[in-house]
């Protein structure tokens, strides 16, 4: 068996999995499920690529570790989790390329700052962080140097305001094309926008925001060459 599926399992509290073959586990709502079944199945299953764990209290505060048996994992959801960290996930997960993290509202902004900071999660393409709260200045740091993604997913995020990427007063406008020479001094920490790849981001989803009324994407936006999709829902839209 290669996939193995307990979606809306409410009342599956044990389990005892060896499926050494396993490469797709889904768990989600699994609202009784023990962590220690939950490691012990992992750890049997060394060759899952794919985990899905919303809304699945094993997932919750300080019970991430057992990631660390799972090396080829590329997929996760962590969504309506009620954890505070993602140090074991940056640590262990080294091959994601998708990340789902919809409603972790325990989760602090600060817990993604090694995504743009430290490049943790090199190879990761889609974030989820929908109907979450992160701030403002943390999603405007997402999209500005982690170029690297293709899919990002800010879908009711009530904490975020206008999207203007070509605001000098944003860290934003140091992405190429649209650097703002009169940048201040403490944006100098921060990586040169001529250092960076061109960024690859096709698909930015963000309905459901009350408070974003604008969206300005530079018309010669040299640092987007795919086709770069849009979903909003909002009053005012400028842009390529």
């Amino acid at each position: 068996m290669v996939m193995l599926e307990m979606k809306g399992c409410g009342v599956l509290a044990e389990a005892s999995i060896n499926c050494p073959l396993l490469i797709s586990l889904d768990a989600s709502f699994c609202s009784q499920l023990k962590g220690d079944c939950l490691s012990a199945t992992v750890a049997s299953c060394p060759l899952i690529e794919s985990l899905l764990l919303g809304s699945c209290p094993s997932a919750g505060p300080g019970g991430l570790y057992f990631l660390c048996s799972l090396p080829h994992l590329t997929m996760l959801d962590l969504s309506y989790s009620f954890f505070m960290t993602l140090q074991p996930v940056f640590e262990s997960c080294l091959l994601l390329k998708v990340l789902k993290l919809q409603a972790c509202k325990s989760l602090p902004c600060s817990s993604l700052e090694p995504l743009y900071k430290e490049d943790a999660l090199p190879a990761l393409r889609e974030l989820d962080l929908s109907y979450g709260t992160p701030c403002q200045s943390t999603m405007e740091d997402l999209l500005a140097f982690c170029t690297q993604l293709t899919h990002v997913s800010l879908n009711g995020c009530l904490n975020m305001r206008d999207i203007n990427w070509g605001s000098s007063g944003s860290q934003l406008s140091t992405l190429p094309g649209v650097y703002n020479s009169s940048a201040s001094s403490s944006q100098e920490n921060m990586r040169h926008p001529l250092d960076q790849p061109y960024h690859l981001l096709q698909t930015l989803n963000c309905v459901g925001r009350p408070k974003l009324s604008k969206v300005f994407i530079p018309p010669a936006a040299s640092f987007c060459p795919f086709v770069f999709v849009k979903s909003f829902s909002i009053r005012q839209f400028e842009g390529c």
